[in-house]
């Protein structure tokens, strides 16, 4: 595959205002890319019988919906009907959006704070604290940090999105939310979180980090008997690694039929998982939105495609960011229990950060040996 030729055709569609999603799933070598003239379909339930990819918010509304990109392209690496280009120019459709809201060390402490007393006052077992992180990335460079994403974390679902005129986002999620193929499915847990670096290969989980991890497990067997799913497989919970930190993770394969209609409120009863939400779900969710002041947006949300190769494959929106003309906004979070130390949140915040931040000087550092060297 000519990553030379990939880049060309990203960068052609950012001028030509052309909507498109990039994607690479986990273990293949495959960079599968859509193309569409026209805007993403804005709707509240993202398995639509049609094919192509779906693109959720963490939390549905009026104002923010899943976006369904119809596909006009589609193709694999760099295998391109390059005669598309010539007559196609886009239309910029979507609203700019503002930078989110950046909060410090002493900010993010003050809003621990207040998530304790939450916990304290029993709303809550458990409930998910996100940050924003400034970087020094921009649009143009989304391309370059995509390929190096692609290099480094071939267990993660990567992608590249950009919406004409809207957004661009770039991601290496490790979480499946639901993969499915006709009436086979799987899911799965991860939570607790560990940096890699200084382990020596200790990998005790802590009785925190292992509640955590059960709360997610059991929220998922929940929402299973809720749809009367009661012969599924379940296996773990082992350690996987992801980028720079590693994760409890729990397994869950089961057959089902389900018509749209009810694919739909089965994703609707899953996400947010407590992953990134918290418990109970709905109460967690409200906290967040008390306490946060950056909109989530589409982090930790859900993305991937539907249909494609008669398959879905959707993956929670983590380890991403969101980029602007002149810099880039990181999304991490963690969660916090009753047993959760401030500093230490925070230090696992900065560790799942990391994943992107070493991406993105990865890709400086190639690019200024490229322009040195030439």
């Amino acid at each position: 595959m000519e990553w030379q030729r990939l880049n060309e055709i990203y960068n052609m569609c950012l001028a030509r205002n052309i909507s498109f999603v990039s994607w690479r799933l986990p273990n293949d070598d495959t960079i599968n890319t859509l193309l569409t003239r026209q805007q993403p379909v804005k709707v509240f339930q993202p398995v639509t019988g049609y094919r192509g990819f779906v693109f959720a918010p963490f939390a549905f509304s009026e104002k923010r919906q899943a976006l369904f990109f119809v596909p006009d392209v589609i193709f694999q690496n760099d295998e391109f009907p390059s005669e598309f280009l010539t007559y196609v120019e886009g239309e910029k459709w979507g609203q700019r959006h503002a930078f989110p809201y950046l909060a410090g060390q002493d900010e993010y402490f003050k809003q621990f704070q207040q998530v304790k007393d939450e916990l304290d006052s029993g709303e809550a077992e458990k409930v998910v604290l996100s940050r924003t992180i400034e970087a020094d990335a921009k649009i143009s460079e989304a391309p370059d940090i995509f390929r190096e994403l692609t290099d480094r974390y071939p267990y993660a679902m990567v992608y590249l999105l950009h919406i004409a005129g809207g957004t661009t986002w770039v991601g290496a999620s490790p979480e499946p939310l639901l993969l499915g193929n006709d009436e086979e499915y799987e899911t799965s847990s991860i939570a607790a979180t560990r940096p890699l670096k200084g382990l020596n290969g200790n990998h005790q989980w802590s009785a925190k980090e292992t509640s955590e991890q059960t709360m997610v497990t059991e929220y998922i067997a929940k929402v299973l008997s809720e749809f009367s799913i009661g012969d599924y497989e379940q296996s773990g919970p082992k350690t996987i690694d992801a980028g720079n930190v590693m994760h409890l993770m729990t397994n869950f394969s089961f057959h089902k039929q389900f018509t749209y209609p009810g694919l739909n409120m089965f994703l609707q009863a899953l996400h947010p998982t407590p992953a990134v939400c918290g418990v109970p779900k709905y109460t967690a969710r409200d906290i967040i939105k008390s306490i946060e002041k950056h909109d989530r947006s589409f982090y930790a949300g859900f993305l991937g495609p539907v249909g494609i190769h008669n398959s879905m494959d959707l993956f929670v929106n983590i380890r991403c960011m969101q980029l602007f003309d002149n810099k880039s906004a990181i999304y991490a979070g963690g969660g916090i229990t009753s047993d959760s130390d401030a500093k230490e949140e925070w230090d696992e915040i900065v560790h799942k950060a990391d994943t992107i931040i070493q991406a993105i000087k990865a890709t400086k550092k190639r690019s200024w040996f490229q322009i040195n060297r030439g």
